[in-house]
């Protein structure tokens, strides 16, 4: 325990739930105390898609470093509760130092920013008999599927047309936290001191910038796939495919990466709220059940 009485998680959490014959996995990294309380609301929307089988196969893993948080800290533990969260030790910094930057030049250290790319390489081995798939992406990223209901229907798509693909790469859009017009039936009065990002009230993406490289994130075979990074594989026994805009994406939902663009140079993108009606009741679920709605 830290001297304000929050825990301190380095662990993986992997949350396993066995939907249409498969699962998948999701990875992120958490740095620091205020970044993770900020968590609360985007992991329990990972979690509600996965229940609600819009994404289905769903089994998460959730790499923490630092402090989690008392409102972050009962959401993971009422998924434990439930049991579908498992947590599992990775006490990486006990042997190593962490770098604190993704930049080699920059910063120091044994290990590449807080273990990062070792905890997605150790989340594809541990999953490799036990995932049809492994998702790469952040605690504040979804894909979300533009012609079918559901990650499930998506890539048995993608697998007939793209038989020897192991690796599948999704373009990541940014949508700006900053703007919230026509969103405003989603400002549910009981959410706005629950520490997160409604996701439902921001539907103005940036436009990926074809000049130069954006960036991306993946679902993978871990039973093909030996190495991967961030937004890309390395070693794999097969071959990667780029996932069309108008097939599916991944929502990033974050501060703007091109504030220089005005709200008119935005593309609106509500795909979203046609999740909305399975996505609320499951949100409030979790955090009633958590104790952070009273």
């Amino acid at each position: 325990m830290t001297p304000n009485g929050l825990n301190v998680y380095d662990k993986w959490c992997s949350v396993n739930q066995r939907l249409c014959g498969g699962t998948s996995v999701l990875q992120r990294r958490f740095v620091n105390r205020g970044r993770n309380r900020r968590r609360v609301l985007p992991i329990t929307w990972l979690s509600s898609f996965g229940t609600q089988e819009i994404f289905a196969l769903a089994s998460y893993c959730l790499h923490i470093f630092g402090y989690c948080g008392p409102d972050l800290e009962k959401v993971l533990h009422s998924y434990e509760e439930d049991g579908i969260l498992e947590i599992i030790p990775w006490p990486i910094h006990h042997f190593l130092e962490p770098s604190k930057g993704w930049k080699y030049e920059l910063h120091s250290g044994e290990v590449h920013y807080y273990g990062q790319q070792a905890t997605i390489n150790d989340c594809i081995h541990r999953n490799r008999q036990r995932s049809k798939y492994v998702i790469l992406t952040d605690a504040d990223e979804i894909i979300i599927p533009y012609q079918h209901s559901s990650l499930h229907q998506l890539m048995a798509e993608l697998q007939q047309n793209n038989p020897y693909a192991v690796a599948f790469i999704f373009w990541a859009y940014s949508f700006s936290k900053e703007i919230t017009r026509g969103s405003e039936r989603f400002n549910f009065p009981q959410w706005r001191h629950v520490p997160g990002v409604n996701i439902l009230r921001h539907i103005y993406k940036e436009p990926l910038k074809w000049w130069t490289k954006n960036r991306s994130k993946m679902i993978v075979d871990p039973r093909k796939v030996m190495q991967a990074s961030v937004h890309t594989v390395y070693k794999i026994n097969g071959k990667s495919t780029w996932v069309p805009s108008d097939l599916a994406i991944v929502m990033h939902t974050t501060e703007p990466k091109r504030p220089d663009l005005g709200i008119e140079k935005l593309i609106m993108d509500n795909k979203i709220w046609e999740y909305a009606e399975r996505l609320i009741p499951n949100v409030n679920k979790v955090l009633h059940k958590s104790g952070i709605l009273k």
